[in-house]
């Protein structure tokens, strides 16, 4: 299956909205109200995306298996804009396929490549092992517990 990444466009709030409602998901992700109103991907998450990504503040991109299936983001850059950390959510009906480790390896390539960063760091719940592994197959090496989420990070 063909994985690509590309910039989150409004005509994508949709797809996002119905990724972020499935409860299963939502169970796994932190900030969005539940059920996520499609206002609230278009405001808070879309647009917002687009105008920070001006700033280096954020870099949000649709994960793309012949249609979205996924958000995967650099965030949270520390003062140089040399570390951010990485975060994603693939559809529920697409977990287990590989795609999140895809993703993943695409936004390291971008973040190293284009962005010049040196780090991207990632924590995964506990209660999400799946998510750690996609890291870990991804490259990422695991670092111990941190706020009491496994802590994961990749370096240039």
């Amino acid at each position: 299956m063909k994985i690509t990444i590309r910039p989150l466009k409004l005509s994508d709030a949709k797809a996002i909205q119905a990724v972020y409602n499935n409860k299963e998901v939502y169970n796994q992700i932190t900030g969005p109200p539940w059920p996520c109103p499609l206002s609230y991907v278009e405001n808070k998450i879309i647009n917002r995306s687009i105008k920070e990504r001006k700033t280096r503040k954020r870099y949000d991109f649709a994960i793309v298996a012949n249609k979205v299936v996924g958000e995967i983001v650099l965030e949270h850059p520390n003062k140089t804009k040399k570390v951010y950390e990485l975060g994603y959510m693939v559809k529920r009906s697409h977990w287990n396929k590989g795609i999140a480790t895809k993703a993943i390896k695409q936004i390291v390539k971008l973040g190293f490549n284009k962005l010049k960063l040196i780090k991207i760091w990632a924590g995964t719940s506990k209660k999400n092992p799946a998510s750690g592994k996609a890291l870990k197959k991804a490259g990422f090496k695991s670092k111990g517990v941190k706020n009491k989420d496994y802590y994961w990070e990749i370096i240039r």
